[in-house]
């Protein structure tokens, strides 16, 4: 009975560090250590595994429980994983055990009664007949573990963001900017950090004129670019990475875009600049800014990235005297059947909900929408 638990508890613990957990196991190594080691996943898993079937050996030797209650000795390794993945990027070694300062002593009572009762319990129970000896034991057992299981889901760390921002950066320290961005490609939740870390990798692609408004957009602090010039916070990435792609590094005190004007200004920009800024513009939805910014970098032809053509396009039916005039027939087309899909709706819900099935993605879907 202890080799089917122990079996079942280490298939569950494999799947849950190294399958869920390994990145941002691998982000508190790295904050924790401030920077000094770092995590790999396969070792971790190995090396955590191998402590909890020690702590769960000590624990069986201890309590000393009959075989109905087997997986009651794996409990301590639960609150051990469950601390492990518990960890919330930016908490300081204090403060990520003082969450759990109150809760564990409040477990570890809730198992000495539970054992308590589990002994007293048996020994008045009456034997169980050959036919149930093993199953009765089994299902009890494994009903247990599956109780533990839940129990470190709920305690660990699961929010969705944390863990695609994490595994957006472990990709981008690899160097493997086309497997950051399949990361999450199709959430719809997203923040600072997670627009930053895509602007990044499609800049590096060399697709952030033509992909950005893909991906959805924390429009409320509409960030490109990390602290100190914005609230977006890093978690495993060195800002170095991000600033050496654009010249310069990013000073406390600038907006994003007194930033990249000084690195013009300066002739400490690199050609990922320009997208940067033109981008930015569409962000914030300073057409009139964009449209003044965009030939000095690009020529108003067909070529121009596709965010770049619709916004040109939105610009020239939202302008009666547009400085530029910028005619593609393919865009005009899409724009004239964007305008009609939502002259087809009445205002509200409705109509945002078939506007964005059909042209989410597009920066007209960003500018009227977000």
């Amino acid at each position: 009975m202890t080799a089917v638990c122990a079996i079942v508890f280490a298939l569950f613990a494999v799947v849950w560090l190294y399958g869920f957990q390994a990145n941002l196991l691998a982000v508190a190594q790295h904050q924790l250590s401030g920077g000094a080691t770092h995590y790999n996943a396969v070792v971790g898993t190995v090396l955590i595994l191998g402590i909890l079937l020690l702590i769960q050996r000590w624990t069986m030797s201890v309590l000393r429980l009959p075989v109905g209650a087997i997986a009651l000795t794996f409990f301590p390794s639960t609150l051990v994983m469950s601390l492990l993945c518990s960890y919330v990027p930016g908490q300081s070694m204090t403060d990520w055990l003082l969450h759990w300062a109150w809760l564990l002593p409040l477990l570890v009572i809730v198992l000495l009664i539970t054992v308590f009762l589990v002994r007293n319990v048996s020994a008045l129970m009456a034997p169980l007949p050959i036919t149930r000896q093993l199953t009765r034991p089994l299902f009890t057992n494994l009903l247990v573990l599956v109780i533990q299981f839940l129990a470190i889901t709920l305690l660990s760390n699961t929010d969705e963001v944390t863990h695609r921002q994490a595994a957006i950066e472990a990709s981008l320290m690899k160097g493997d900017y086309h497997g950051a961005l399949r990361v999450g490609e199709r959430a719809h939740a997203t923040s600072p950090a997670l627009t930053v870390l895509r602007a990044y990798a499609l800049s590096k692609n060399g697709h952030l004129g033509d992909s950005l408004f893909r991906y959805p957009i924390d429009s409320h602090t509409r960030c490109l670019l990390p602290e100190p010039l914005t609230e977006a916070r890093l978690m495993l990435l060195p800002t170095d990475s991000l600033w050496k792609h654009l010249g310069a590094r990013g000073v406390d005190g600038l907006t994003q875009e007194r930033y990249l004007h000084v690195l013009q200004l300066g002739g400490w920009a690199t050609k990922a600049v320009a997208d940067y800024q033109l981008c930015l513009a569409l962000v914030n939805k300073q057409i009139d800014r964009f449209v003044s910014l965009l030939p000095r970098h690009y020529a108003l032809n067909d070529s121009l990235p596709i965010h770049y053509k619709e916004a040109l396009t939105l610009y020239t039916h939202l302008r009666t005297n547009p400085q530029e005039i910028y005619k593609n027939e393919v865009t005009e087309t899409d724009f004239k059947d964007f305008q009609a899909l939502q002259e087809s709706e009445p205002e509200g819900n409705a109509r945002r909900l078939k506007v964005y099935e059909q042209y989410f993605g597009t920066y007209w879907w960003y500018y009227y929408y977000e």
